[in-house]
Formats: C-alpha cells, structure tokens, sequence
C-alpha cells in the first residue's frame, strides 16, 4: 500500500523506475489482462493478440513489489507464463483464420455432376474451376466411350467364333496347318484384308457414336454459376467445348465476360435453352447476335441490366434467329431499350408468355401496343417505371387489354402516373377471368371507380398495390374487401391520406373496419403512410 498509494506530498518510492516508466509510454500503451498490465507496441498489428507482449509496465504494482522479495514471486511468473501460453493460443488461431473463406477455390467433389449450381459458391469460381470442370467431363466421357469400345470388342470376338471354327474344319479336312493356310491361301488374305478395313470403319463410326451419346448421357447439361464476378471469357470458353450438349447456362453477375467468350458458347452449344446474363455489363452485341444466329432452341433469355448489349442490331438477331421459341424475356433496367427495339421483338417473338420491360425509360405506348397486338400468349407483363412516367397512357392499357385479355395473369404498372381509371376499367372488363395481380403503385389518378371496377369483374385477383392513390377513400376499400375477401391474399394501400378505421353507418362499415370483417384470406396489409389509420 505504501509503494502503490504514496500520501499526498510524498516522493514516490523509486523515481527512477517510475521515471523509466513514463519514458516508455510515448512508444507502448498499457492494457490489463486477467489482472495483469500488458504493453502493446505501435509497430504490431493493432488489435491483433500477436501484439500483446506479457511485459509488466513499469508503473505498476506488480513492478514496485518485484522490487521487494515476496512470497508470491512463484505464484507471479506462474501466472505469467499461463498468461504468455493464453496469447500464444490467441494469436495462432488469429493467424490460422485471418481468410474468412477457408476455402481458395470450390471443393472438387462439387464439380463432378452434370448439372452444376454453384450459385453458393459463386465467390470462389474461376477460370481455374472451368478448367478442373473440363478434366472432370472429359474424364467421365472418355471412360464412356472406352466402355463401349470394349464391349463393341466382345460382340465381335463372338461374331467371328463360328467363321474362325468353320476355317478351322476346312483347313483340317485338307490337311492343311493354320500357318500355312494363312500364308498360301489368296482368297483368304483378301478376305481378311477387306474384313479388317471393314472393321476399322466400324470402330470409327462406333468410337463417333459413342462420343456423342456421351454427351446426352454423361456430359455437362446445366451449368448455374450465377454472381461469378471472378470468371473470365477463358473460363466461359473451356465450358462451353467440353459441354456441346449444355441446355441450362446462368452467368449472371460475372462482369468479366464479353462478347468473345459468348460468341464460343454459340459456336459450341447449339442446344442452350435457358441463358441468364443478367449484370454482364461488359458484352456489348456481337456475342448476343451470335447466340440468336445459332442457338435456335432458347426458350428463356435474361438481359437485365445489359445496356449494352441489347441494342437494335444485336436484339434483331436474337429475335429473328430465336424469336419463335424464346418465351421468357427479360429486358429490365436496359436505359437503350427503344420503342423500335421492343416493336421488334413483338413482331419475332410471338410465343412470349413473360415480358419485363420495366424500367427501360425510353420505351413508350407505341411499342406495348405492337406487343400486345402480336404476343397474344402473354400472362405477365412489366412496364414499371421511375423515369419519364409520362410515356404510358391509357393507350397502351387499352391496347393490352385487347391483345392479351384472356391470359395475361400480371400486370405491373407501378410508377405509370398517366394510367386512369378508364384503362383500369377497360382492363378489368377485357382481363377479369385471368388476372391475378395488378400493381399500380404511385399511379395517382387512380379513384374508387378504378377500385370498383376491378372488384366487379376480377374474381381471382389475388394481391392488389394501389400504394399512393391519394384519391381513393374508405368506400374504394370497402368495396374491393367486399368483392374479393375469398381470395385477396396481399393488398398495399399504403401512402393513401384520405383512408381511416371506418365507422359504422347502420347500413355496414367502411374503410378499414369493412377490410377487417370481409378479407378473411388476407395475408400481407400495408398501410405505412396512412396517418388517419390509427393503431387500434
């Protein structure tokens, strides 16, 4: 107590040390651990326990009463040492899990089946994991195709037994050895020589059949390496060569892929059905065209976010080239998308069942309206918008209400400001036995009228986002909980400032009292925004 609390105007008991000690705290900072002061030097990795060293500070307590003899002295450097083992430990296993991935690349045993989804992993894929998926397939091919080569071998060993033991019966009948018979006979050389090219002509054709039955039933069929940021046009390449009959390719996400890489894809699997390319910023037509020239089975196609890429001579090809079978189409956030572009394709494609045209600003009502007057299969439609919310009118809901009335399932037309009640209703007269969902978030000048009239003709409509619709009131809700409470699931009237609870008025409730009593299948509300709704 005398050492560590001196009285007040006493001299320390050894000002040298402690002296020392203020000296030394310009370069190390003292930390206590498991009672123990600690200096940690500024050179070492902050906050790494390698850089804990187990040195007393000089102004300590411990410091002062090693000074003097004790009886704890033992007990102390005991203490130390287990201390100094606790940071050994501490920083060995800093230093063994300094990777937050304890993997370098993707684990081999992933990489042997012939439908591949590595989405998972999509981290760790690389050009050297197409190459590893190369050497796996062509493995498995090539102990394929020497299976059968062998067995081709066996069946004609026990085709040529009876025709080796008639020889063998004539030369003996004669009187004539196998040797000589073999080396005299001229008819028989001929034959063998005939017989053998026939029989290398055979294997030929065998060794090619067996090849490509190979590729049907153990080659690559499905790769999904989606958010692959690492793989490159090298990789993409080793892919599509070893995989000749590669139906499923999703490389979205992988921003190293460019239009070479793609183009060696189309060369090589001409039966790809579904191709994902979503956020591969880096292709810029030439590979799409390729794919639309050569590979005319695709029937799902997703260029989200492929501005680039999806421009009007690449798009023409793919349309012209694939356009009967492709019925999945994405084209969403792609800024170059123009009214001609989509005319285009709604001309080529006339079996598109899904369209996402959302967010594409310059695309406008002339372009739906060719879309909907040729793509009649149509059962869901995309026209959402945040930009240029002007350039759908009621037009185009018109026109598709017409075209693709009697299958269209959903329609988004959230952001379209310009849309009113009139091709709300005229949607609802044309599309009410199909339709399931319709967004018309933001879309303003919508009233009651538009949510009567959705509530008298569609009887299966299921989720319903009519998310700032200023002008709709409590009877617009009452009407649409009345009509559809056996099978409206999800309902967004969010931001709407003229709803309330309801009250009673004698002749039934309104406003959110009435959604209460008649929505009996619903599952999600929003109503975040409406400030007259009170939490009761």
């Amino acid at each position: 107590r005398r050492h560590c609390c001196p009285a007040r105007g006493a001299l320390p008991t050894q000002p040298p040390r402690r002296a020392a000690g203020l000296q030394k705290r310009s370069t190390r900072s003292s930390q206590c651990y498991l009672g123990i002061p600690i200096t940690r030097t500024r050179d070492m990795g902050k906050g790494s326990a390698a850089s804990a060293q187990v040195v007393p500070a000089a102004d300590s307590p411990q410091s002062y009463r090693s000074s003097s003899p004790s009886k704890s002295t033992t007990t102390n450097r005991t203490k130390n040492s287990h201390v100094a083992s606790v940071l050994h430990a501490i920083a060995k296993a800093d230093e063994d899990n300094r990777h937050e991935i304890p993997f370098d690349d993707v684990p081999p045993e992933l990489l042997c089946p012939d439908r591949l989804d590595l989405r998972v992993w999509s981290l760790l894929v690389s050009n050297k994991t197409c190459a590893t998926i190369e050497n796996y397939v062509t493995e498995r091919e090539s102990k394929f195709v020497e299976d059968a080569m062998a067995q081709l071998a066996e069946e004609q060993r026990q085709a040529d037994l009876p025709r080796k033991k008639a020889k063998k019966a004539s030369d003996d009948k004669r009187g004539v050895s196998a040797s000589m018979a073999a080396t005299t006979d001229a008819r028989w050389l001929a034959r063998q020589e005939a017989y053998a090219l026939q029989r290398a002509k055979v294997e030929a054709d065998a060794r090619a059949g067996a090849l490509e039955r190979s590729h049907s039933e153990v080659g690559l069929k499905a790769v999904r390496m989606g958010g692959a940021s690492k793989l490159g046009d090298i990789g993409l390449s080793r892919i599509a060569k070893c995989a000749p009959r590669l139906e499923v390719l999703d490389i979205s996400g992988a921003i190293d892929i460019h239009d070479v890489g793609l183009r060696e894809v189309a060369l090589h699997c001409v039966h790809l059905r579904y191709l994902d390319l979503s956020g591969c910023s880096s292709l810029t037509g030439p590979g799409l065209a390729a794919i639309g020239e050569r590979c005319n089975q695709l029937k799902h196609v997703s260029l989200r976010g492929c501005s680039r890429a999806v421009n009007g001579w690449a798009l023409a090809a793919l349309s012209k080239g694939s356009g009967e079978a492709i019925e999945y189409l994405d084209m969403s956030h792609c800024q170059l998308l123009s009214d001609h572009d989509l005319m285009t394709v709604g001309k080529d494609c006339t079996s598109l069942t899904y369209l996402d045209v959302s967010h594409c600003k310059q695309i406008g009502d002339q372009g739906v309206v060719e879309v909907s007057n040729h793509c009649s299969r149509l059962e869901v439609l995309k026209l959402a918008r945040t930009e240029f919310p002007n350039k759908l009118t009621d037009v185009a809901i018109l026109s598709i209400a017409e075209g693709c009335g009697k299958t269209l399932k959903e329609l988004d037309l959230n952001g379209c400001e310009l849309v009113t009640d009139v091709g709300v209703s005229w949607l609802a007269h044309q599309a009410g036995a199909t339709l399931e969902k319709i967004l018309l978030r933001n879309c303003d000048r919508i009233t009651n009228a538009g949510c009567r009239a959705l509530a008298d003709h569609c009887h299966v409509l299921q989720k319903v986002d009519i998310r700032g619709a200023r002008r709709c009131t409590d009877v617009g809700i009452r009407v649409l909980g009345a009509a559809l409470g056996e099978q409206l699931q999800h309902l967004d009237i969010g931001q709407m400032h003229l709803l309330t609870d309801g009250v009673d008025r004698g002749f039934g409730f309104e406003g959110i009292l009435a959604l209460a009593r008649d929505a009996r299948a619903l599952r999600v509300l929003r109503l975040d925004g409406c400030f007259q709704v009170s939490k009761r």
